[in-house]
């Protein structure tokens, strides 16, 4: 709670035991809802119908969890046209001194519905297979910043990366599959005002920029 109003994270949790059917919301249950978003959700912070998430907020999170990844001890993260660049310093062995790595990722797809949530990225300057599995972990920080982000409640990095199974890593390409990840399933079913609300964020479109990150959500359900 904020100031003595209700954030999201507080209605999710006050929530969570309502369940409505998606069929019997009536348009004032949905309209209650879209007024809950615009108040404290990501429907306050969209600028222009899009969510931007700058690169300092990226590089500022992911440092406060460094220690969640294995034989990293320092990492910074650069937005550029269509890829993320990263500066890290990584121990290749266990007892080793660190090393500095330079590579990049491009997003090569997204897909974040009701059914379907996957996110695909290219290592585009590849490294050893240790540098890559870091980077996968940090492009997992960044999703889940991202989640975060649209709803305005906190999530667990450490509970993420407990259950590695969502992350596929095959030699250049990682893939993301949200959904196979047992503590995001179960952000994914939270509810606000009884309502399932993944059931209604969806993402168009996520692109890199200089500088920041740019979320496009599909606001037809909401609007």
């Amino acid at each position: 709670m904020i100031g003595g109003n209700l954030t999201i994270g507080d209605e999710l949790s006050a929530d969570r035991k309502k369940n409505i059917n998606k069929a019997e919301i009536g348009p004032e249950r949905l309209k209650a809802y879209i007024k809950i978003l615009k108040t404290n959700g990501f429907l306050s912070r969209l600028k222009g119908n899009k969510l931007v998430i700058s690169q300092a907020e990226i590089n500022q999170y992911l440092k406060n969890h460094l220690s969640l990844i294995d034989r990293l001890t320092d990492a910074e993260i650069e937005f550029q046209l269509d890829r993320i660049h990263f500066n890290l310093k990584v121990k290749l062995l266990k007892s080793s001194t660190p090393t500095v790595v330079s590579t990049a990722a491009k997003l090569t797809g997204c897909t974040f519905d009701l059914n379907r949530r996957v996110i695909d990225f290219e290592i585009v300057e590849p490294q050893d297979v240790i540098s890559n599995e870091v980077v996968a972990f940090l492009i997992a920080g960044i999703i889940v910043r991202i989640i975060q982000s649209l709803m305005d409640t906190k999530i667990e990095l450490g509970k993420v990366l407990e259950n590695r199974e969502f992350v596929d890593i095959l030699c250049n390409r990682i893939g993301f599959d949200l959904n196979k990840s047992p503590y995001l399933a179960s952000i994914f079913a939270s509810k606000v005002e009884g309502i399932a609300v993944f059931d209604f964020v969806k993402i168009n479109r996520i692109e890199v920029l200089p500088g920041e990150l740019v979320i496009y959500p599909d606001l037809t359900m909401i609007s």
